[in-house]
C-alpha cells in the first residue's frame, strides 16, 4: 500500500476534504491494480495543483454520461526486430583467428565477403588427410588387383581338383569295364596254357616210359633214364606252373580285383575331398580378398568424405552474405552474461561461436506483449499504432501480424504473470526503423460507436460490485452499474445510468469520513510484493 498523504494544516478546509476524498479513491483504485492507482494518484495530484477553486467549484468533481465513440486500446512498449535475420557465426569446429571483418553497422548485399577467417589447424589436417587417403587409394587397388588374381589361382586349383576327379573316375570305368576283364582273361588264359602245357609234358614223359619198356627196344631203348628224369622234372616243373597260374588267377578274383577296385573307389573319394577342399580354400581366400579389398575401399571412402568435409569446412572460412541487411555485432551475451569476443581483425575465435546478425530490414516488425486478460481481444489485423521512443511525436499504423499460442513468463521476479508475444508489422516500413529500436505500441481492441462511457475516475469498485456516485435532486446516490470495454480516459457503461445522468468523480463526503473511519480499525491489505524466487 502506497503511503498515505499527510494532512498539513493549511486551514483550507475543502483542499483537505479533496485530498481525503481522492485519498479514498486511491484506497479503493488500489484494487484495480497498478494501473487504478497511477490513475488515482494523477487525481490526487490534480486536485493538489487545482488548489481551493477547483473543489469549492460545485461542478468541478462531476461529470456527465454522454453517448459516443469509444476506442479500447492496450500500449505496451515493444522492439524492433526482424521476423527474418541470418545469424553469422563460427560454424567450424576449430578455433579461427579473424582475418577481416566488414565493420558494425554496414549495409551488406547478397553475396558480399562478410568476414575472413583463418584456421592453420584445419589447413594441416587437409593436407594430412590427402596424403592417408593417396595411400589409401594405392592400397585399394592393389586390393583390386589381389583380389582378381586370387580369384583366378583359386579357380585354378578348384579345376585341376575337379579334372583329377575325372581322371579318377575314369580310371575306375576303365578298370571295372575293361582292364578287370583283360586281366582275368590274360590268367585264365595262361592257366590253360600251363595245363595244355603240363598234358603235353606228361604225355611226353608217358611216350618216353612205354618206348623204354617196348620189348623190340628192351634191350637197347632209345630214352635213357636221364632223359626220362628230365621229362618227370618238365612234367613237375609244369604241374607247378598250373596250380602258379591257379593261384594267380584266384588271387586275382578274391583279392587283387577287388582291392583294386576299392583303391579306385577310395581314390574318388579322396578326389572328391580334395575339390571341395579347394573350393572351400578357393572362397576362403577369396573371401579374405574380398573383405580386404571392402576395408580399403571403406577406408578410403571415409578418407574421401572427411575430406569433403573438410573441404566444406574450408569453405566457412569465408562467410558471404546470404540476403540484403545491415550488419549488427551480436556475440550472443546478455546483461547477466556478458560476452568476452571481441569482432575484429586477429581476434580467436571459439568453435559455434556466435559474432553477428544481419537482419532482412525487409520484414521488420514490432515485438510487443499482452497480459492473459487481453489474449482473447488481440486477434491478426488489428489496427495498432507504433510510436519510437526516438521520436515518441510521430505515430505509425500498423496491424497485429500474429499473436503467439503460449504464453511466456512476464520476468523472473513473478513467475504468475503471464503475458503473450504480439507481433506488429508497420503498414509502410520506415527508414528510421532500426532492429532493437523500442518503442510503444497501442493496439488498438476496438473501435466502439455510439456508446454511453463516463470518464474512468467516476466508477468505483468494491470488492465484485461496479459503480458510480449519481446526483439526483442535489443528492448523491450509490448506482451499481455494468461495465464493457475500457480506454485509458473512459469506460463503457452497458446498464445502470442513462444518457445526461450526472456521476461524482469523488465519492461523497461522508462517505469519505465512513471509509477513513473503516480504513483505521481496518486496513487495506498490502499488496503482494515480488519476490525474486517468484513466489506470491
Amino acid at each position: 500500500m502506497p503511503p498515505s498523504p499527510s494532512s498539513g494544516s493549511t486551514g483550507d478546509t475543502s483542499l483537505s476534504r479533496a485530498r481525503n476524498s481522492l485519498w479514498a479513491v486511491l484506497r479503493r483504485r488500489w484494487r484495480w491494480g497498478l494501473g487504478g492507482a497511477l490513475i488515482a494518484i494523477g487525481l490526487v495530484v490534480w486536485a493538489a495543483l487545482s488548489g481551493p477553486e477547483a473543489v469549492s467549484n460545485p461542478g468541478a468533481g462531476v461529470a456527465e454520461v454522454t453517448r459516443g465513440s469509444l476506442t479500447p486500446s492496450v500500449i505496451e512498449s515493444g522492439e524492433v526486430e526482424a521476423e527474418r535475420r541470418e545469424l553469422i557465426s563460427n560454424e567450424l569446429q576449430w578455433h579461427v583467428i579473424i582475418k577481416s571483418v566488414v565493420p558494425d553497422g554496414s549495409l551488406v548485399q547478397e553475396g558480399d565477403v562478410i568476414i575472413e577467417f583463418e584456421c592453420k589447424e584445419l589447413l594441416d589436417e587437409i593436407d594430412k588427410i590427402e596424403l592417408d587417403l593417396e595411400n589409401s587409394r594405392n592400397k585399394y587397388v592393389q586390393a583390386k588387383e589381389n583380389l582378381a588374381l586370387k580369384r583366378k589361382e583359386m579357380d585354378s586349383n578348384v579345376a585341376k581338383a575337379r579334372d583329377k576327379l575325372v581322371e579318377v573316375e575314369d580310371k575306375r570305368v576303365r578298370y571295372s569295364e575293361l582292364e578287370s576283364s583283360i586281366k582275368q582273361n590274360d590268367l585264365d588264359t595262361g592257366l590253360n596254357l600251363a595245363e595244355i602245357s603240363l598234358e603235353l609234358k606228361r604225355g611226353e614223359l608217358e611216350f618216353k616210359i612205354i618206348a623204354n619198356e617196348d620189348l623190340e627196344l628192351k634191350e637197347n631203348p632209345p630214352y635213357s633214364e636221364k632223359d626220362i628224369r628230365v621229362a618227370e622234372l618238365e612234367v613237375q616243373r609244369q604241374e607247378l606252373a598250373v596250380r602258379k597260374a591257379r593261384d594267380q588267377l584266384n588271387m586275382f578274383l578274391k583279392y587283387d580285383n577287388p582291392q583294386a577296385i576299392r583303391r579306385l573307389a577310395t581314390a574318388i573319394e579322396s578326389t572328391k575331398l580334395d575339390l571341395e577342399r579347394a573350393e572351400l580354400e578357393r572362397n576362403r581366400q577369396v573371401l579374405i580378398a574380398e573383405d580386404n579389398e571392402r576395408s580399403t575401399k571403406r577406408r578410403m571412402d571415409m578418407q574421401q568424405k572427411r575430406l569433403e568435409e573438410l573441404l566444406e569446412e574450408k569453405e566457412k572460412l569465408i562467410v558471404k552474405a546470404e540476403q540484403t541487411g545491415l550488419v549488427v555485432y551480436d556475440t550472443g551475451g546478455r546483461y547477466y552474461r556478458p560476452s568476452t569476443v571481441n569482432v575484429q581483425e586477429g581476434e580467436k575465435i571459439s568453435p559455434r561461436q556466435q559474432l553477428m546478425k544481419i537482419p532482412d530490414m525487409t520484414s521488420l516488425q514490432i515485438r510487443t506483449r499482452v497480459y492473459e486478460a487481453y489474449y482473447k481481444q488481440v486477434q491478426p489485423g488489428q489496427e495498432a499504432i507504433i510510436r519510437l521512443d526516438s521520436d515518441p511525436g510521430r505515430a505509425m499504423k500498423g496491424k497485429v501480424k500474429r499473436v503467439a499460442i503460449l504464453p511466456e513468463t512476464k520476468s523472473w521476479i513473478n513467475r504468475g504473470v503471464k503475458t503473450f508475444a504480439v507481433f506488429v508489422e508497420c503498414d509502410e516500413l520506415d527508414e528510421e526503423l532500426k532492429p532493437g529500436m523500442t518503442a510503444h505500441v497501442e493496439l488498438i481492441l476496438a473501435r466502439l460507436v455510439d456508446v454511453l462511457k463516463v470518464p474512468v475516475a467516476a466508477v468505483f469498485t468494491e470488492q465484485e460490485t461496479t459503480y458510480v456516485w449519481r446526483l439526483a435532486g442535489g443528492k448523491a446516490q450509490r448506482v451499481e452499474i455494468e461495465i464493457g470495454q475500457t480506454s485509458d480516459s473512459a469506460v463503457e457503461v452497458l446498464s445502470g445510468v442513462e444518457e445526461g445522468d450526472k456521476v461524482l468523480l469523488l465519492p461523497p463526503e461522508g462517505m469519505v469520513a465512513e471509509e477513513e473511519a473503516a480504513s483505521e480499525t481496518s486496513p487495506a491489505p498490502e499488496p503482494e510484493q515480488e519476490r525474486p524466487d517468484g513466489a506470491g
